[in-house]
């Protein structure tokens, strides 16, 4: 049986920059309390450098408005205009070996950049920790996705495997909290982030991201945000970037070559010709509060 998290940058066994799961018993910690009084607090305490609008409550998940600068997104549209031939099938693990299994479930492609492998990256890195009140080294490797037409991720837990009861068995390293990142807008219901517990679903709008903690106060896994990426519409492509932050330190990693960089003089446009003005992006039984 294959693990049903997803594969790319995460933590465990490293091969090469991708890091593989590792679903043995975890020794669970309580969620720091400046994580708790963000996501767990009927008064969430919010940074005030970023504009976060209140979606859902209890747990509380948030859009993060124009979370990217322009400057970052044509630092990313260069990745990924530059390396479209790079985006491969994403995986799970098997339990047995930690072998890579292509999960049916989850249609996409993405590449995992090297942590820290550039100026932008690293800004994206930092501003992703201060928004949750941690530090740069937690922010794991950054993974870019795309989403071509009909493609998906089924119903799936962040933190560890969704299992067939609707449990979810942590792995590590812990993801506590998860920002993912839109990088072009779509029309509604195409590429939609959804939360089935919580009646949620949020539109891809270019720049902006949602971020939600994937640990109750106690440390166990909160099952309340399962979540899925609905499929892509006809002529569509989605292109997202995931940002998971853990209690781990992912420093040596900095020393490694990137892989995928920009080309001189190569090929742009890709997020450009994705970008579908797709209008508001909070939907379901949340309109935002704040």
């Amino acid at each position: 049986r294959a693990s049903a998290r997803s594969g790319g940058a995460g933590g465990g066994a490293r091969r090469g920059m991708r890091v593989l799961r590792d679903r043995r018993k975890l020794a669970l910690r309580p969620l720091p309390d400046r994580l708790c009084a963000l996501f767990h607090s009927e008064d969430p305490q919010l940074p005030t450098e970023r504009r976060l609008e209140r979606v859902h409550r209890d747990p509380n998940v948030f859009l993060v408005k124009d979370f990217l600068t322009q400057g970052e997104l044509d630092h990313l549209d260069a990745i990924v205009s530059s390396n479209a031939r790079g985006f491969r099938a994403s995986y799970t693990q098997a339990e047995e070996d930690l072998a890579e299994v292509v999960d049916e479930r989850r249609t996409s492609t993405h590449i995992s950049l090297c942590k820290s492998q550039s100026r932008q990256v690293r800004a994206v890195e930092a501003r992703a920790a201060a928004l949750v009140g941690l530090q740069p080294e937690n922010v794991e490797p950054l993974q870019l996705l795309r989403y071509g037409p009909g493609q998906q991720f089924k119903d799936h837990h962040d933190s560890g495997t969704l299992e067939d009861d609707g449990s979810v068995t942590p792995a590590a390293p812990l993801r506590l909290v998860t920002l993912f990142v839109y990088l072009n807008s779509l029309p509604g219901g195409s590429g939609n982030t959804e939360f089935p517990a919580l009646g949620l679903s949020i539109r891809p709008r270019r720049g902006w991201a949602v971020a939600w903690a994937n640990l109750l106060p106690s440390g166990e896994v909160d099952a309340r945000t399962v979540h899925r990426g609905c499929p892509v519409g006809e002529g569509l492509t989605k292109y997202g970037l995931n940002c998971w932050l853990t209690d781990d330190d992912w420093t040596s990693l900095a020393l490694a070559t990137p892989r995928y960089t920009p080309t001189p003089d190569g090929p742009r446009g890709a997020l450009a010709r994705a970008h579908v003005d797709g209008g508001d992006a909070a939907g379901g039984n949340e309109e935002g509060e704040e």
